[in-house]
């Protein structure tokens, strides 16, 4: 059995549009939902289109980072529980019900079971079908739902003496964030078809008590899953942080050398500075492979040279530097990115930046105390934490607030 991802925040993820926006990430847990082509009438279809092509609209541009929790439920509504309530109406020919379809697409969908996929559980309701699946590596979902459909529609078609579309080309998918939700949308597949007011043959519903989760649980002094979420949380939390630090470098740089603009918006991301000349994106020496996609994209979507700031932690990142440039020198286009190394390039070095750094923990030490708290989060840090200097912070005691999952408070 395969380990069991939910969705990851800090992991890459690709997001691309259809009719439908869609999600992807490496070994995470999908819910997917696919449809017959009759399922919904028109007037449904033309609605549905109106909302997808507004939703988009208005979303395209956003990071992953700056989608909310309202965002995510009004893209739930729109995209999930409306077509639901539509389809438990029972439009279309409903075939799925038929016992030697249903045959068809039980046998298709465990045919890769344990090869390609985890099948966890399914229903197959008369006009559509639940799944919750854990691709393997290599197998994407694209490719997965491609062949369940392709399979199904052709065996179906053949069965029926009926040529033509059978299933809505594009599919309904959703990472299942964290196990509470993998445990609701469990209930919701074992309780669709009561919903619905029907009875359905033993073989249309797959929800064996055992889950995923129990068939991964860890041997006994193992962290297993469990440990996999505090690394992902701490993971997160000094995501966040360096993210603090990075927006303190731009504010610095554009204040002290660039004079321009911070957070400028362009389609599909923001750059981090724009000033008369360039377009620059400031990164982290480690991350220089993003860097180069990110200022091109900037400088042409303001019409400006695209820039590069490294910021290197210590001298050892000089590497990360080497890196960039002989990337940029391969591609032929050396020439054409702007590329300063902080601190080097700009009149500081590697000792001062740190003499700096601790310079001004120590008089935060001396004005504040040991310990500060978020004022928003209510979290505790010690003095020794990356986090005891942020923004939000305030001074407070010991004992004050929830301490914090990196330092202990």
């Amino acid at each position: 059995m395969k380990d069991i991802y939910f969705f990851n925040p800090v992991d890459d993820l690709e997001i691309y549009y259809g009719d439908l926006p869609h999600w992807r990430q490496e070994g995470v847990v999908y819910f997917v939902t696919f449809r017959l082509s009759d399922s919904l009438p028109q007037s449904k279809l033309k609605e549905l289109d109106e909302s997808r092509a507004l939703w988009i609209k208005t979303h395209r541009h956003k990071r992953r980072h700056e989608f909310t929790k309202e965002d995510r439920r009004t893209y739930n509504f729109l995209f999930h529980e409306r077509i639901e309530k539509w389809m438990e109406a029972g439009y279309g020919s409903c075939i799925l019900k038929e016992d030697a379809v249903l045959e068809i697409i039980v046998e298709t969908l465990k045919f890769f079971d344990g090869k390609r996929y985890t099948l966890d559980s399914y229903v197959v309701m008369p006009n559509h079908i639940h799944i919750i699946v854990v691709p393997y590596e290599g197998n994407t979902l694209s490719q997965i739902t491609h062949t369940w459909k392709a399979y199904s529609a052709n065996i179906i078609n053949k069965l029926s003496g009926k040529s033509g579309q059978l299933w809505r080309h594009e599919s309904y998918d959703h990472i299942i964030r964290n196990e509470e939700s993998y445990h609701q949308i469990r209930k919701y597949i074992l309780l669709n078809p009561v919903k619905a007011g029907l009875t359905l043959s033993d073989n249309a519903l797959n929800v064996h008590e055992a889950t995923l989760l129990q068939e991964n649980k860890p041997e006994a002094g193992s962290f297993g899953h469990i440990g996999k979420y505090i690394a992902i949380i701490l993971l997160f939390l000094c995501s966040f942080a360096q993210a603090q630090n990075e927006a303190h470098y731009i504010e610095l740089l554009n204040q002290n050398h660039f004079q321009g603009q911070t957070e400028v918006k362009v389609p599909n991301g923001r750059a981090d500075i724009v000033n008369d000349e360039y377009a620059i994106e400031v990164e982290w020496a480690e991350k220089w492979k993003n860097s180069i996609g990110q200022a091109l994209w900037y400088g042409l979507q303001t019409n400006k040279k695209p820039g590069i700031v490294l910021v290197m932690k210590d001298v050892s990142d000089r590497k990360y530097g080497i890196m960039l440039q002989s990337a940029l020198d391969y591609a032929g286009i050396g020439d054409q990115i702007k590329v300063w190394f902080y601190p080097e390039d700009f009149g500081r070095s590697y000792e001062s930046e740190a003499k700096a750094k601790t310079d001004s923990k120590q008089m935060l030490i001396q004005k504040n105390g040991n310990y500060t708290k978020n004022k928003n989060s209510g979290v505790r840090h010690n003095s020794k934490c990356s986090n005891f200097d942020c923004k939000n912070c305030v001074p407070c005691g010991p004992n004050e607030g929830k301490p914090c999952g990196i330092c202990k408070g």
